[in-house]
């Protein structure tokens, strides 16, 4: 192997980057670290109040499951993988899922920057049967949350509608996505999990509760 071709050349801001990297890697993790501590709190609230507002309603069942993407990983050949685009990843879902039909479900997740999402993912829904919020759900959602700030990004999927797209196929959610400068204090953040507990999750519960 000759390294003199395959080595990389580090550049004016690489040199920077090494001179300075304890202390930036040291406020880079703990910044990544604070944000995983919001996920998991917020996921544990969301949790909490899932769980009660199903109490007595033994036919669903109720699962925490999580995802982690973009760190570096050994391959197949014992090589570190790269860091992806978005090097920190990370997901928290809580699966709702009627026992007596394994094919309808719903998720609710909170991912790292902060957003909220509900609906049914991939593997739900996918018979108009099984579809439990329909498409005017979301949509009088979305109305009532620009009311409360027109500002937020509000996205809707829904197969077989004009919210389908290649990246979204048989997907029917609302999410909640508050740009990240806004969400530099704990009562702003609240603000917006609150948002999307009153606004979002209430009516849809009543819902699901029905079922």
């Amino acid at each position: 192997m000759d390294l003199k071709t395959t080595l990389p050349n580090l550049d004016d801001l690489d040199i920077e980057v090494t001179k300075n990297y304890n202390k930036l890697s040291d406020i880079f993790l703990a910044h990544v670290n604070k944000r995983i501590q919001i996920v998991n709190l917020l996921c544990d609230d969301l949790d909490e109040w899932v769980r009660l507002q199903m109490k007595g309603k033994s036919s669903w069942e109720v699962v925490r499951k999580g995802l982690a993407e973009g760190y570096p990983k050994m391959d197949k050949r014992r090589l570190m993988t790269k860091f992806s685009g978005d090097a920190c990843s990370f997901w928290l879902w809580i699966y709702l899922q009627k026992k007596s039909r394994r094919s309808l479900g719903l998720i609710i997740e909170v991912s790292p920057f902060i957003n909220w999402y509900v609906g049914q993912w991939d593997s739900y829904g996918k018979r108009s049967t099984e579809i439990i919020f329909k498409l005017d759900d979301y949509k009088k959602m979305e109305t009532n949350l620009k009311k409360q700030d027109e500002t937020l990004d509000v996205e809707i999927a829904f197969t077989g509608t004009e919210y389908e797209s290649n990246d979204t196929r048989n997907m029917k959610f609302i999410g909640l996505s508050v740009e990240a400068t806004k969400l530099t204090s704990q009562s702003q953040i609240l603000h917006y999990h609150d948002l999307f507990k009153s606004i979002v999750l209430e009516p849809l519960f009543e819902i699901v509760r029905g079922i």
